[in-house]
C-alpha cells in the first residue's frame, strides 16, 4: 500500500520550485519508486502481487472553494498536491496495464477529506 501525502499551500503563481518538487517527489515519485521496488524484487519473480495506491478526491477534480476541508481552510491553493494526486491516478492505470501480465493488480483509492490532522495548519 502506497500512502504518501504532503501539501504545500501557496497560490500557483507563488509556488516555488522547491515546494513543487517536494510535493511531486513524495506524493508521486515516491509511489512509483515503492511500486517499482516491490514489483521488481518480489512480485514479478513470484508472478503475483497486489498494489494499492492512495490518491485523493483531487485525483479527479480541482478545488476552488473553501468547503472541502475544515471550515475556513484555504484548500484552493494546493496546485502541487492536486497535480501529484492526478499523477497517482494515471500512474496506477499505467502500472495496472503493464504489470497485469505478471499477475500483479494495481488499484487506487481516492478518499475525500478525512479529519486526521493532515492539513490542520492550513489557514485563511
Amino acid at each position: 500500500m502506497n500512502n504518501a501525502g504532503v501539501v504545500e499551500i501557496n497560490p500557483a503563481e507563488k509556488q516555488t520550485d522547491d515546494q513543487w518538487e517536494r510535493v511531486i517527489d513524495i506524493n508521486l515519485s515516491g509511489v512509483f519508486r515503492c511500486s517499482r521496488e516491490f514489483a521488481e524484487s518480489f512480485m514479478i519473480p513470484q508472478g503475483y502481487g497486489r498494489i494499492i495506491n492512495i490518491g485523493s478526491l483531487y485525483s479527479f477534480v480541482a478545488n476552488n472553494s473553501r468547503t472541502a476541508g475544515p471550515v475556513g481552510a484555504n484548500y484552493n491553493q494546493i496546485i502541487g498536491y492536486q497535480a501529484s494526486k492526478g499523477g497517482v491516478l494515471n500512474l496506477t492505470r499505467g502500472l495496472a496495464a503493464e504489470w497485469a501480465r505478471y499477475g500483479i493488480t494495481v488499484n487506487g483509492i481516492a478518499p475525500g477529506y478525512i479529519a486526521s490532522g493532515f492539513g490542520e495548519h492550513i489557514e485563511e
